[in-house]
């Protein structure tokens, strides 16, 4: 269901808390990283050079990504619960090393790391540049749930057309993931009646739920990470809030 893709994980929204938007603060970072141009060196000396099977270099970076944000498309995972393709993440190394971490020589290189970058960000933006398979923002909100849901990706990210929200269904939670999903959105899935108040508004906050979740209740209200939903499709959430 998930093994096509370079990397997934919850999906970050366009914004941040502060009020920074994530798409231009990513676009500065890779402009700053594909900047990168080695120093002439004085004295040679001995790199070492790990063995990466189908090596990639620094040519191969779409400078552009133009999928960034963009055609259904996320700024990007959170690192904490995620699935990462072992080739791909090679790739990645190879075409924009670590100075500090990647014990690769920075000759000939276009891109490269030359201080700290946080690795979700890292991988998201040169997998992107590289072509890797990735999930759309929707696809990824149904593995996975950090600051937002597959509703609020829909009003970030979309317009997804129904066709498309149903093949995705399909296609990342099986043959069942569409009748899945309708179950979910059903008052009566959690026994939650229009009469009781307190439930009618915990019916109102229906979700989505994803695969994983990565501490969803620093981000969402209780009548969300708490109530009849979260216990019904979350069983063993409970015991780690």
């Amino acid at each position: 269901l998930w093994k096509d893709l370079a990397f997934v994980g919850a999906p970050w929204a366009p914004t941040r808390w502060y009020g920074g938007v994530v798409c231009d603060e990513l676009r500065k970072k890779f402009d700053i990283w594909t900047s990168f141009r080695p120093k002439p060196r004085m004295v040679p000396h001995a790199v070492y050079e790990p063995a990466i099977t189908n090596a990639v270099s620094s040519e191969a970076l779409d400078l552009k990504l133009k999928n960034l944000c963009a055609n259904g498309y996320g700024a990007g995972f959170n690192g904490g619960v995620v699935l990462r393709n072992s080739t791909w993440m090679l790739r990645a190394i190879e075409a924009c090393p670590s100075k500090t971490y990647s014990g690769i020589s920075l000759d000939g290189k276009k891109c490269a790391i030359e201080d700290e970058a946080e690795e979700d960000e890292y991988f998201a933006l040169i997998l992107a540049s590289l072509g890797a398979p990735l999930p759309t923002a929707y696809e990824a909100a149904l593995f996975g749930v950090e600051t937002f849901f597959a509703e609020q990706v829909r009003e970030y990210y979309g317009p997804y057309k129904h066709s498309q929200i149903e093949a995705f269904l399909t296609k990342r939670w099986g043959k069942d993931g569409l009748a899945k999903y309708e179950r979910m959105h059903l008052r009566k899935t959690y026994n939650i009646s229009y009469e009781d108040s307190e439930n009618d508004l915990a019916s109102s906050t229906l979700r989505t739920i994803p695969v994983t979740a990565h501490c969803p209740w620093k981000y969402h209200p209780d009548d969300i990470t708490t109530k009849a939903q979260m216990r019904e499709e979350c069983k063993f959430l409970r015991y780690v809030m």
